[in-house]
């Protein structure tokens, strides 16, 4: 009896080593408050709203994936925060801060943005606002702002967009901004700005510049590998408050904007609910007890089996 259990605890250990370690399914965020307590990796699981109220990050570390699904709030991310906000579904999910303000409002800190829409609020409200000594990228988004998509005001931002559409609130049926100045970036500072990839401006009035923005359209960008772009003459806008001037962007060659012809974007959706890539992780802890159980049985049929014999 001893050398059977001794003989399947040895099969056991065997089979474990054969399979791939899963981890851990990410915490699931059922109630928007939680993200103002602590960091950590959340997930949706479904489509969640802050009640009109903003969300205060925690100065720690955060990965959030929306999974395909809608948050209506508004985040704000303090400096010292080291944030990621992603959408590993099929679907992109939403940042909708529409009847509230800006949609993510950046104080500092480090944060990535991957494959996400952020909405911020009809009439002026902007779906990125960067206040704070920020290392900012944006990559793969959808931007939208009763303002803009992509508001920086601070000197000390450094900022990448790579592969990102910036549209506006056309069908909609929501407001625009009231001051005229509807524009997919807005500078009021001389903040760095790289521009990589196939960056679509869906919107009119490209780049904005408050008149006390020293630098000009030019010395304010840069253009990553494959990237064309020059800026047509600037004109007044907002009663003279501001100058706005569109671009004309190529990537490798192709040309991914017309951004002196307004179009017509697409209705930003609530996302179909998105698939879960994290959970596999119960399926396979599921799994390997199967295997294991099933190996154990086998090794005490083989012996029982040759006991009788």
């Amino acid at each position: 009896m001893k050398r059977t259990i001794s003989l399947i605890i040895a099969v056991a250990v065997m089979v474990a080593m054969f399979i791939v370690p899963v981890s851990a399914d990410a915490i699931t965020l059922e109630n928007a408050s939680d993200l103002a307590t602590e960091g950590g990796e959340w997930i949706l699981e479904d489509d969640l709203t802050s009640n009109g109220a903003e969300i205060n990050l925690a100065a720690d570390t955060y990965v959030i994936d929306l999974n395909g699904y809608e948050f209506k709030t508004r985040l704000v991310i303090p400096d010292g925060a080291d944030v990621t906000i992603k959408d590993t579904s099929a679907e992109k999910g939403v940042i909708d801060a529409t009847g509230i303000n800006d949609a993510i409002d950046i104080k500092g800190g480090t944060v990535v943005l991957d494959g996400i829409k952020v909405i911020g609020a009809e009439g002026s409200g902007d779906g990125i606002f960067i206040s704070g000594n920020a290392d900012v990228t944006i990559k793969n988004c959808d931007l939208t702002g009763g303002k803009v998509g992509l508001d920086i005001t601070s000197a000390e931002a450094t900022v990448v967009v790579e592969n990102t559409t910036f549209s506006d609130f056309d069908e909609t049926g929501l407001a625009k901004d009231p001051n005229g100045r509807n524009a997919s970036i807005e500078l009021r500072a001389n903040a760095t700005v790289t521009l990589n990839g196939a960056n679509v401006f869906d919107v009119a009035t490209v780049i904005a510049r408050k008149e006390t923005h020293t630098e000009s359209f030019e010395n304010s960008f840069s253009f990553g590998t494959d990237v064309e772009a020059s800026f047509s003459e600037a004109s007044d806008i907002a009663n003279g408050a501001y100058s706005a001037a569109t671009i004309t962007y190529a990537y490798n060659g192709e040309t991914t904007s017309t951004p002196s012809t307004p179009s017509t974007p697409s209705t930003p959706s609530t996302p179909n609910q998105g698939t879960n890539n994290n959970n596999n992780a119960d399926t396979g802890d599921f799994m390997s007890l199967v295997i294991v159980v099933a190996a154990a049985a086998l090794v005490v049929t083989v012996l029982s089996k040759k006991r009788a014999f």
